[in-house]
């Protein structure tokens, strides 16, 4: 038996979003070449909190918790309206910081998130996770084997679902090997003193 299967255009917009703060979505929709969105619950849909309509990729702003409906030109057999929640979530704030802003290598350098309010079960997610002790908790340990500069971002996700990021930097310095010499008399009687210089490979 052969069977045809034709799978015909349909008008979808992307999966549910959440933010928090001043944050906002990026929506998108397909299937079409026209789109008209409208609110179907939620704040009203203002140039302040919608940046376009009709368009296919508006950028909403708003204040609480709002579901869009997105309605195309699409003409056929499928539906051509498909819905979108976007969830307002209360923020949160937090600091990161670092031990060292540079490193020798192979010398530990100790990351934290801190300061985190509410309080609550947060979630963490470093990138890139090479170089660090453990890439999903608050506070990872870098140690580098190669010199150069190192930049981590951190992903800090409320129990909320409120998603916030930062990024920092560390320099990691290449190996020096120092070395020390004595100048003028190397023995001497019991109190005297020696002048010791240290210098450095390389310079």
């Amino acid at each position: 038996y052969v069977y045809d299967v034709n799978i015909l255009d349909a008008t979808t917009t992307n999966p549910d979003v959440t933010i928090c703060g001043t944050q906002t979505a990026q929506l998108n929709a397909y299937g079409g070449s026209i789109f008209n969105w409208s609110v179907v619950s939620g704040s009203p849909m203002t140039p302040a909190n919608f940046s376009c309509n009709p368009c296919n990729n508006p950028i909403a702003s708003p204040a609480v918790t709002t579901t869009y409906a997105v309605v195309s030109n699409l003409s056929g057999t499928c539906d051509n309206v498909d819905t979108v929640t976007v969830f307002v979530v209360p923020s949160f704030t937090y600091n990161v910081t670092q031990s060292s802003t540079n490193s020798c290598l192979q010398d530990p350098v100790q990351l934290n998130v801190v300061s985190l309010s509410p309080a609550g079960a947060y979630t963490f997610s470093w990138s890139p996770a090479t170089y660090l002790s453990n890439p999903n908790i608050a506070n990872p340990v870098a140690t580098f084997l190669a010199p150069g500069t190192y930049t981590f971002t951190v992903t800090v996700t409320s129990p909320m679902g409120c998603i916030q990021t930062s990024t920092l930097s560390i320099v990691a310095a290449p190996a020096f090997s120092p070395i020390i010499v004595a100048t003028g008399d190397t023995a001497f009687c019991a109190g005297g003193t020696a002048t010791l210089n240290v210098g450095f490979a390389g310079g």
